[in-house]
């Protein structure tokens, strides 16, 4: 059984249009796909999120002791290289970041997109409907 999630009505596997309400069911169920494409884009921002975090551990670790470790064997502390390692850190971090940020703004724009195209939609059928006059 199809169940419209328009009106809650029970319909046959088969049907394409809700028996109650004439709500479309193959858009409905296209529509749960995209809700899961959603939800899947969302786990990959999240995850391109963490993973920026763990760049930039690596990365301020890297850093602190390379460094240090070279110290033994030229004598002095090299900070030039801790600078240049912390400053790629940074950039790697903020580059992951706004990645993870874009996946996130152009899968909002493609949901309001949709929205802004069933209130169109909507809006002709409605206009194209008969007008009782009274």
């Amino acid at each position: 059984m199809k169940v419209c999630k328009l009106c809650g009505f029970d319909n046959v596997d088969i049907a394409e249009i809700c028996n109650k309400c004439n709500g479309n069911l193959l858009e409905q169920e296209s529509e749960s796909f995209k809700n899961e494409t959603q939800i899947e884009n969302n786990r990959i921002a999240s995850f391109i999120k963490v993973l920026s975090i763990v760049v930039l551990g690596f990365g301020l670790f890297a850093a602190i002791f390379v460094p240090a470790g070279t110290s033994a064997y030229y004598g002095n502390y090299d900070f030039g290289a801790m600078f240049t390692m912390i400053f790629s850190a940074l950039v790697a971090f903020a580059g992951l970041r706004g990645f993870a940020e874009i996946i996130e703004k152009l899968h909002r724009n493609e949901i309001h997109q949709k929205a802004i195209y069933e209130l169109l939609k909507e809006q002709n059928t409605s206009d194209k409907a008969p007008k009782n006059i009274a």
